[in-house]
C-alpha cells in the first residue's frame, strides 16, 4: 500500500511531506506536557513547518546535504524544529541527551564520544552551552560549528525560491 492515498489523505513518502500536509490542513498541533499532565507548550503543524523551513535555510548555508548535525536539546518543543530543519535541509540529525550541568564529568565525555563517532559538521542547541563544555569541545580534534537554533531561526529570512526547494524535503528526498 506504499504511496496509495484516498480522497482525504494525500500520499506522503517522507516525514517532511507529512508535516507539510498537516501544516497545509491548518489543523492540529503538538502539545507538550509536564509529567504527562500539565501543558507547558504547544506548536501547531504550520508553526513547526515554518520554523523548520527557516532553520533549514540557515543549515543549508553552513553544511552540505548528507552531513551530520548533533541535536543537543532537552525534551520539549525546541527539539522538533531542529529535527525537521535537518530533514528539510538534507542533513542527518543525531539526537543526543542534553548535557547535565550537575553531572558534566559524565555527560560531557559521552557527548565527545558521540561527536568522535558521528563526525558531525554542526551542533544544534538552544541557548548557551556550559563553559566547561565549550572549552572541552574547542580542545577536541573535531571542527564543529555550534548553532543556537533560537537565534539562527530568528535571524533567517527564507526567500520564496528557497522555500520551494525546502518543501520538497531538500531536493526530493
Amino acid at each position: 500500500m506504499h504511496g496509495q492515498a484516498n480522497d482525504k489523505t494525500p500520499s506522503v513518502q517522507t516525514l517532511c511531506q507529512l508535516l507539510d500536509a498537516r501544516a497545509d490542513s491548518g489543523r492540529g498541533k503538538y502539545l507538550f506536557l509536564r509529567e504527562g499532565r500539565e501543558a507547558t507548550a504547544s506548536l501547531s503543524f504550520a508553526q513547526l513547518a515554518g520554523r523548520a523551513r527557516s532553520l533549514a535555510a540557515v543549515l543549508r548555508q553552513r553544511a552540505q546535504r548528507g552531513e551530520r548535525a548533533i541535536l543537543l536539546y532537552p525534551p520539549g518543543a525546541g527539539f522538533l524544529p531542529a529535527f525537521f530543519g535537518c530533514l528539510y535541509a538534507g542533513i542527518t540529525a543525531v539526537p543526543v541527551p542534553p548535557l547535565d550541568a550537575a553531572r558534566l564529568k559524565r555527560s560531557l565525555p559521552r557527548l565527545l564520544a558521540i561527536i568522535a563517532d558521528a563526525r558531525p559538521q554542526l551542533l544544534l542547541t538552544a541557548g548557551e552551552l556550559p563553559s566547561d563544555a565549550v572549552e572541552r569541545l574547542s580542545r577536541s580534534n573535531h571542527e564543529l560549528e555550534v548553532i543556537d537554533t533560537d537565534l539562527a531561526a530568528a535571524g533567517s529570512r527564507c526567500q520564496q525560491h528557497v522555500h520551494a526547494q525546502l518543501r520538497a524535503c531538500g531536493g526530493g528526498q
